[in-house]
C-alpha cells in the first residue's frame, strides 16, 4: 500500500490535527509542510485548509484544482483522520476500536495497523465518537470492531454501541473482552505506540482491541 500523494500541506490553527497529520505522514512515507503564509497554499501537494482561510489561499492559486480537504470548525480528529487516510492512502476497509469501560472510558482506536487516536472520553463522548465512525462508514463501508473490555461498565456501554448501531445503520460489531493483563501485554505490529508509552490504560485499551479480533460477536 503506497500513498496516492507524497506532499500534504496543512493549512489550520488546530494543533491537534496537526499532530494527527504529522503521524500519518511519518507511517505513510508522505511529507508534510506547515505554511507560514497562505500563498504557500500554492505548493505542489495535497491541500488541507481551515475554512476560514480558504480565501486567502484563493487569493494566490486556484486551491479548487488541488486535492483538497476544507476543515469545518469544530471537525473531530477521528473524522479528520479517516478523511486524510481516505485521501492520502485508500478508504479505510476496517478501524478496531478497544474502550475500557473503568473509572473512567479510555478508548484507543486503530487504522491500518496505525494507532490514530486515543483519549478519555464520557458516556455522551463516547456515544458521539461511535455515531461520528458510523456516519464515515456508511459511505465508505467500513467494518468497526470495537473491543468493549468486560466490567462494571460493559453492559452500560454494550447499550451505547447497540442504539448507535441502530441510529446510524452501519457495519458494526461488538465483542467483549477480558481484560487480564491487558495493561501488561507488549504490543506487537502496532504503529506508533510509542506515543502511549508507560501509559496503562491506554496500553489496555489497544490490547483490548486487538484481543477482540479473536473474539465472538455480541451485538
Amino acid at each position: 500500500m503506497t500513498s496516492k500523494n507524497k506532499t500534504l500541506i496543512v493549512v489550520t490553527r488546530r494543533k491537534d490535527l496537526i499532530e494527527v497529520a504529522k503521524r500519518i505522514c511519518k507511517y505513510f512515507d508522505v511529507e508534510i509542510l506547515l505554511p507560514a503564509h497562505s500563498r504557500d497554499c500554492c505548493a505542489s501537494g495535497f491541500l488541507v485548509v481551515d475554512e476560514e482561510y480558504i480565501d486567502m489561499c484563493k487569493k494566490h492559486c486556484k486551491i479548487e484544482t488541488k486535492p483538497l480537504i476544507v476543515l469545518k470548525p469544530g471537525v473531530s480528529r477521528v473524522v479528520f483522520a479517516f478523511n486524510l487516510l481516505a485521501k492520502l492512502v485508500n478508504d479505510v476497509d476496517e478501524v478496531v476500536i478497544g474502550i475500557d469501560p473503568g473509572s473512567r472510558l479510555v478508548y484507543t482506536i486503530i487504522a491500518y495497523s496505525l494507532l490514530i487516536d486515543w483519549g478519555i472520553a464520557s458516556w455522551s463522548g463516547i456515544s458521539k465518537l461511535l455515531l461520528d465512525l458510523c456516519n464515515l462508514s456508511s459511505t465508505s463501508r467500513t467494518k468497526i470492531i470495537i473491543g468493549v473490555g468486560e466490567g462494571p461498565g460493559s453492559n452500560k456501554l454494550l447499550e451505547i454501541i447497540s442504539n448507535v448501531k441502530n441510529r446510524a445503520k452501519c457495519n458494526l460489531h461488538a465483542i467483549i473482552v477480558n481484560e487480564y493483563k491487558t495493561n501488561y501485554e507488549d504490543i506487537i505490529g502496532i504503529k506508533g505506540i510509542e506515543y502511549i508509552k508507560g501509559q496503562r490504560d491506554f496500553i489496555a485499551a489497544v490490547n483490548i482491541s486487538l484481543r477482540s479480533l479473536l473474539g465472538a460477536d455480541h451485538i
